[in-house]
């Protein structure tokens, strides 16, 4: 075993070996522990957390309704089937690039660069219309938010996921938080419509308005699990 995570880059393979073998240990004596109990509050909230504020940067939003959004920011004219394809092609791309520096750069920053980046684009998307802009930068400013969805949440938020929480409730811990995921974006799209009618251009306003609480929220509670083990980083974040 010590060879073996020798060869994958630990730096104390015996160290590893022996959190590797009390975690063991702890999940046999507990695994059938109760996710929801006080000893587990912060990772079931760090996980909540994640999994909503991704839904709030609105990627579903304009995924879903990206040729609604292309022709109510004035882009109508434009071959908004094309351009959609394009940004979905360009997104994957960036989200592969980002999986590949995730462990050299870190969680956290790209988080928090995803942060500020979509929430300028989300601000300037009611701006096309306000400031007379050309058609063509709905487009350029999609593209971009993409960008910055793909190095951030678009890579981080199941990795993240799958390290918050001990081995005894790990695979309830990832499902828990997969769970909440799927349910805010329901909401939020179910949604969304009403709220588009209802306050037009501020709709993307208020979504940069969660991505400024996100990023202030990531700064200042959110640990770094970068280069950690899992068994580590259940320790920390339990404590």
């Amino acid at each position: 075993m010590g060879t073996t995570l020798k060869a994958l880059g630990s730096a104390d393979p015996d160290a590893d070996c022996a959190r590797l073998a009390a975690s063991l240990e702890e999940f046999r004596a507990s695994q059938y522990s109760t996710l929801f109990s006080r000893q587990y509050a912060r990772p079931i909230l760090l996980a909540a957390s994640i999994a909503i504020f991704n839904q709030l940067t609105g990627v579903n939003v304009l995924l879903y309704y990206i040729l609604d959004v292309f022709s109510e920011l004035g882009s109508g004219r434009l071959n908004g089937r094309r351009d959609a394809f394009l940004m979905a092609a360009f997104s994957l791309l960036v989200t592969t690039i980002a999986v590949g520096i995730i462990d050299k750069v870190g969680r956290k920053p790209l988080l928090l660069t995803g942060s500020a980046g979509m929430g300028a684009c989300l601000l300037a998307l009611p701006a096309i219309r306000y400031m007379g802009w050309p058609a063509e930068s709905v487009v350029v400013i999609l593209m971009c938010y993409n960008v910055f969805f793909g190095f951030s949440q678009g890579a981080v938020v199941w990795v993240y996921l799958s390290e918050l929480f001990p081995l005894p409730v790990r695979a309830r811990g990832q499902s828990f938080g997969s769970s909440v995921h799927w349910v805010a974006n329901a909401i939020i799209i179910g949604s969304f419509p009403a709220i588009a009618r209802s306050l037009g251009g501020k709709a993307f306003a208020g979504l940069a308005a969660m991505m400024v609480i996100q990023f202030f929220v990531i700064l200042f509670v959110y640990p770094e699990t970068k280069r950690a083990s899992l068994e580590s980083l259940a320790s920390r974040i339990g404590n």
